[in-house]
C-alpha cells in the first residue's frame, strides 16, 4: 500500500473524525489556500466577487479577501480537531452565508448564489447530523465501542 491509501485509511479508520468532518475541513483550507495565491496574482479581481458573494460593500473588498482566508483556515482547524468552537463558528458562517445567498439569488438572480447556498445547507445538514461529535464525543465514543463490541 502506498503512502496516499495509509493515509486515506488512517483517515477512514478514526472512529472520532468522520469522513465528511474531514473533507469538509480540507476543501476549507483549500479554499483559503487559493485565497492567499489570489492575493499576490489577482487581488482587486477575487476579492471583488469575494466581496459581492458576501453581499458586502465593495469599499470592503481589501479587507474582505485576507478575512475570508483566514476564517477558512480557522475553521478547516476547529472542524478538523473536532472542537465546539469549530462546530458552532463553522454553523453560524455557513448560516449567515446561506440567507445572505438566498437574499442575494432573489434580488440579482439565481447564479452563481444558488450553489452557495446548496454547499451552505448541505453543510449545516451535514454538522446537524454530526454534532454528537463536537458536543458530545464520549457519547459518540460510547456508540462506536458498543458497534465495534458488537461486530467482534
Amino acid at each position: 500500500m502506498s503512502n496516499p491509501d495509509l493515509f486515506i485509511n488512517k483517515i477512514r479508520n478514526n472512529p472520532h473524525r468522520p469522513l465528511g468532518i474531514v473533507a469538509i475541513s480540507i476543501f476549507y483550507l483549500f479554499g483559503a489556500c487559493v485565497l492567499f495565491i489570489s492575493m499576490f496574482t489577482n487581488y482587486a479581481g477575487v476579492a471583488q466577487q469575494i466581496t459581492l458573494a458576501h453581499g458586502l460593500p465593495l469599499d470592503l473588498k481589501f479587507i474582505v479577501l485576507p478575512a475570508v482566508a483566514i476564517l477558512a483556515v480557522v475553521m478547516s482547524y476547529g472542524l478538523y480537531s473536532l472542537s465546539r468552537w469549530g462546530y458552532y463558528l463553522t454553523s453560524i458562517y455557513q448560516i449567515c452565508f446561506g440567507v445572505v445567498s438566498l437574499l442575494l439569488s432573489v434580488s440579482f438572480g439565481i447564479q452563481p448564489f444558488l450553489g452557495n447556498l446548496m454547499w451552505s445547507s448541505v453543510v449545516v445538514m451535514y454538522l446537524v447530523i454530526k454534532r454528537r461529535t463536537f458536543i458530545h464525543p464520549e457519547i459518540e465514543e460510547q456508540n462506536l465501542l458498543h458497534k465495534q463490541n458488537r461486530l467482534a
